[in-house]
């Protein structure tokens, strides 16, 4: 039984179908409360901004495990979103307040901004921004030299704890004991 139908008629059933079997994946899929469409767009935009994942969720008023699996949908990571130019344009601002910044002290600063990247990420860039001063400090670097002990053999050097640390303890437990002594001789 061959009938011929029209093509957009055709056309406009396969859209229904279509629409039909997306509604019913959607509806099996979906147990419980609706999920929250946020898009990747607007996380973004936010984390350019500086802000956390937790000051999204309370703008958005969802909660920060929310906005946490969004950006793990949408791959969004946020050390992605910081490149090698605007961290040296941090570490800049950082160094004209703090001249003598090292690593360390930077690593702090950042993660004071809330600004979480590894220490390797942090060095590369201070030394594109600041070569001289990191050859200042390394220069600076007065490395204490240690002791070279001359010994007979493996294991003969020993260091025991000989409870030296107690001595002051000791020492109020026998005025405790003199005066004890005392006070029990006029009773």
């Amino acid at each position: 039984m061959d009938v011929e139908v029209d093509s957009t008629i055709l056309d406009s059933l396969e859209e229904v179908g279509r629409q039909l079997t997306i509604r019913l994946e959607s509806e099996e899929r979906k147990t419980g409360r609706p999920s929250i469409i946020l898009p990747p767009e607007v996380i973004e935009a936010h984390l350019h901004f500086g802000h956390t994942a937790a000051d999204i969720a309370n703008l958005f008023g969802v909660s920060e495990q929310t906005i946490r699996r969004r950006m793990a949908q949408y791959g969004i990571r946020l050390h992605d979103l910081l490149t090698p130019l605007n961290l040296d344009e941090k570490v800049t601002q950082i160094l004209q307040h703090q001249p003598n910044c090292g690593y360390k002290m930077m690593l702090g600063h950042l993660n004071a901004q809330g600004i979480h990247i590894q220490r390797q990420r942090v060095q590369d860039s201070m030394r594109r921004v600041d070569p001289r001063g990191i050859l200042m400090r390394t220069l600076q670097l007065n490395p204490r030299r240690r002791r070279r002990y001359s010994v007979p053999a493996p294991n003969s050097l020993w260091h025991i704890d000989g409870n030296h640390k107690l001595i002051r303890h000791l020492k109020s437990i026998n005025d405790f004991n003199y005066f004890y002594k005392i006070i029990a001789t006029f009773v």
